[in-house]
Order: structure tokens, then sequence, then C-alpha cells
């Protein structure tokens, strides 16, 4: 997946952010703000920036899945339940303490989201996602036996999403399509059908 992928899948983790920011402009520009400047500026950024994300990973994300997915079996699995609140209170929260009212206040947010994202994307840290758990999508560490060309298997510890529950998946297959070196989504299973399509 290419870096664009990966910071447009960053910004969509902060969409709690990008909502209550939204909010605060739009009811600035309301009450005639002395910087309507910064406040278009915010919304509007916002707005553009919410919406080449959700393009970029949704072509990202339906590109990976039309691929061949790889077969295996589950080992073990754990879903990360509190991983989105991790996201959002050591993240999302200390962003709010920036004035976005003011232009020197929207330049230090932009430049501590900019350090954010940066060193998300260098250490691959892809972890919850508000965007996609509103989706739907679950997140799991899981340990998968992905079979091999020659019929070995090779065990891979990984984080999974999927909109399917694995609780108790233990020893059942599964087929993933790998989007970075430890994290994969599930591809939909294909329901097998009879010779007269039922």
């Amino acid at each position: 997946m290419s870096k664009v992928f990966y910071l447009c899948w960053c910004f969509l983790s902060f969409l709690p952010l990008w909502v209550v920011l939204i909010v605060r402009d739009v009811i600035s520009i309301r009450e005639d703000s002395v910087n309507l400047g910064a406040e278009w500026c915010g919304t509007i950024g916002c707005l553009c920036g919410f919406a080449i994300s959700l393009l970029v990973v949704w072509l990202g994300l339906r590109e990976e899945y039309s691929r061949d997915g790889e077969s295996g079996t589950i080992v073990s699995v754990t879903e990360k339940k509190a991983l989105t609140a991790e996201v959002l209170l050591s993240y999302v929260l200390p962003l709010l303490a920036f004035d976005f009212g003011q232009w020197i206040g929207l330049l230090e947010f932009l430049l501590f989201f900019i350090l954010i994202s940066f060193l998300s994307i260098r250490h691959n840290i892809l972890g919850g996602n508000v965007f996609l758990e509103l989706l739907g999508y679950r997140f799991y560490s899981c340990r998968i036996n992905i079979k091999m060309i020659d019929g070995g298997m090779n065990p891979t510890d990984c984080h999974l999403i999927t909109r399917r529950s694995l609780a108790g998946e233990e020893g059942k297959s599964i087929s993933v399509v790998l989007l970075d070196t430890d994290l994969m989504i599930e591809k939909k299973r294909e329901e097998k059908r009879n010779e007269y399509g039922c």
C-alpha cells in the first residue's frame, strides 16, 4: 500500500476531531467570528480532507480486496475492543486543546498533526480507526496459519480487520488479504452454489 493510502487512513482515524472542528467553526462563523478566514479554512480543509481520504481508502481497500486472498486457519484470536478508545484518548483528544479560531493555533495544530501522521506511517501504527468501526468493522489480534504453495503452514501474527465476530473461530478456515506487514483484512466468504445457482 502507498504512503498516500496510509496518510488517508490516518486522517480517517481522527474522524471525531474533524466533526468537532467543523461544528466549532460553523458556530463561530454564524456568530461572526473575528477570524472568519481561519474558520472557513478549517471547515473547508476538514471537509476536503475527509472526502479525499474517504475516496483514497475506499479505492485502496477495493483494489486490495479484489486480489486473491491467502487461505489459512485461525490458531488464536483476541478482539481489540479498546483499540479505538486508545487512539481517541492518546491522539485525538489532546488535539482539541488547540485554538482553531486563530491562525497561529491552526498552524500549531497542523504541525502537530503532520508529526503524528508521519510517526504513525513510519512505524506502521494503523490500529483503531473510528471510521471503519462506524462501518461495522472489528479489529482483532490473531495468529493465523497461512497455507504455503508447497502445502506447509506459515504461522503469522497479525492484526485483522473483519465485519464478522471471530469469537470461538479458532481452528476454522479464513481467507485474508495482506494490507501491510502485520495488517490483514478478511475476504468475504463466497458461498458455494450448486449447478442450478442455488
